[in-house]
């Protein structure tokens, strides 16, 4: 293992023993998903790790995490901070530095982190599946500045009436709006899983992910989806098995900078110094509001 990847792993096995101990199933997902089942660990060259967890199961971690983090592990998440920028739920060393380029925008203090996303039930339309994704793009337009998220759709996300509404209103009052739109269904009324991520909302049939199956990992055992070859042929097509033919490649994930030795808050100070965040926010802003019209 790499120094980066022992270290995730470590974040990993807090999230473990928190989910044991409470009864919240939750599985690998993504890369990580693949690292365990092809070579029992991480894939070589892969620079992150992510987690899943239907909704609610991350409301009753988000319950407890709050009180049981070790000294320096953190858990930063749109349900208790309406700056932060993404859907998706940061489990992280606090003591350490990464740096996305949308953290310009949206100051998140982030050490090496867990992805842990959240699985939102849905029923069983295609309008369903259209006014989740609909919802969830207006919350992420509104909450990344960085990215134009209205480009996945093609559609307009009402941003600039929504952001008028954010100035006058807040920002928490303008989510609550949107969320109750889709994000609100109840399990046993729904047929998926949709993925709370605005880049790649995709849908799970609830059945897929049932109990979790405990597999070796690196030095421990973590859990998988009781259908996790589904998962991954849904996810991937049949190549997940394969390694491709040029030998390990490298992740394409957009770190500005990695720092095991400084948090977050300390590094961030430099650019908050040498950064106008009104004024490039605005840009952004303006901007949305111009591909939106």
């Amino acid at each position: 293992m790499s120094e980066l990847q022992r270290r995730l792993l470590d974040l990993m096995k807090i999230i473990d023993e928190i989910c044991r101990r409470h009864d919240i199933d939750y599985y690998l997902i993504g890369g990580t998903l693949i690292g365990a089942m092809r070579h029992k660990g991480f894939i070589p060259w892969d620079d992150d790790a992510d987690v899943i967890m239907s909704r609610d199961n991350w409301e009753k971690f988000h319950k407890y995490a709050q009180d049981e983090l070790p000294e320096g592990i953190a858990l930063n998440t749109q349900d208790t901070d309406d700056s932060l920028a993404l859907t998706l739920q940061h489990f992280h060393d606090a003591r350490t530095t990464f740096l996305f380029r949308y953290t310009i925008t949206n100051p998140e203090p982030l050490g090496i982190c867990i992805d842990v996303l959240v699985m939102d039930p849905v029923p069983g339309t295609e309008e369903d599946k259209y006014e989740y994704i609909k919802a969830l793009t207006a919350h992420a337009d509104l909450t990344c500045h960085a990215y134009p998220f209205v480009y996945r759709t093609g559609e307009s996300t009402n941003f600039a009436a929504n952001w008028e509404r954010v100035q006058k209103e807040g920002m928490r009052a303008v989510l609550d709006d949107i969320d109750k739109v889709a994000f609100n269904h109840k399990e046993e009324d729904s047929k998926w899983f949709a993925q709370r991520l605005a880049g790649s909302p995709h849908f799970w049939d609830i059945e897929i992910y049932g109990k979790p199956k405990y597999v070796p990992f690196e030095d421990t055992m973590l859990p998988v989806p009781e259908r996790w070859g589904d998962c991954l042929c849904i996810g991937f097509e049949d190549n997940w098995m394969y390694i491709p033919k040029s030998g390990p490649t490298h992740s394409r994930h957009e770190f500005s900078l990695v720092n095991f030795v400084f948090p977050s808050k300390v590094i961030y100070k430099d650019f908050e110094d040498r950064i106008d965040r009104k004024e490039l926010n605005d840009f952004y802003c303006n901007r949305k509001k111009i591909w939106d019209a």
